[in-house]
């Protein structure tokens, strides 16, 4: 997902233009629209806020928390993070003042972006960077 969305980071009329700067919520909502998708627990987003790093939005499920556009922070040697909660990748989410959680509920219907994102979506699901890397790699042992 990352790499794809960093495909479009030159594209001016993307929501991603720039990426991962200055889209922290396109992310969110496409990841969102996406795990939706493929029938997915549902997410939740996180809004906080830092002195450090200013505001800030990422996405959490019942066990992890997704931040593609950690980068922009210079949150660590990731360009994005993934990791069980309870674990913090580097304490950078810890850093944040949490100002609002919410669910992608209805009212994410009515935001202009979201039919260009669920474009995106489609093109994502159907792109060569994401099928490349959806076989599993997984070689199964007999025990002797």
């Amino acid at each position: 997902m990352y790499n794809f969305l960093l495909s479009k980071k030159d594209d001016k009329d993307s929501p991603f233009f720039g990426f991962p700067d200055n889209c922290c919520f396109a992310s969110c909502f496409f990841l969102e629209l996406l795990l939706s998708a493929e029938q997915y627990e549902q997410l939740i987003w996180v809004w906080g806020q830092s002195s450090q790093f200013s505001a800030h939005v990422w996405i959490e499920s019942k066990d992890f928390v997704i931040d593609l556009t950690s980068s922009q922070f210079n949150a660590g040697t990731y360009p994005y993070l993934f990791y069980r909660k309870g674990e913090p990748a580097n304490g950078f989410h810890e850093s944040f003042t949490i100002i609002k959680t919410d669910l992608f509920d209805s009212k994410f219907r009515k935001i202009k972006t979201r039919r260009k994102l669920i474009k995106y979506v489609q093109e994502f699901r159907n792109s060569p960077i994401r099928t490349s890397y959806t076989k599993p790699i997984i070689e199964y042992h007999r025990a002797r």
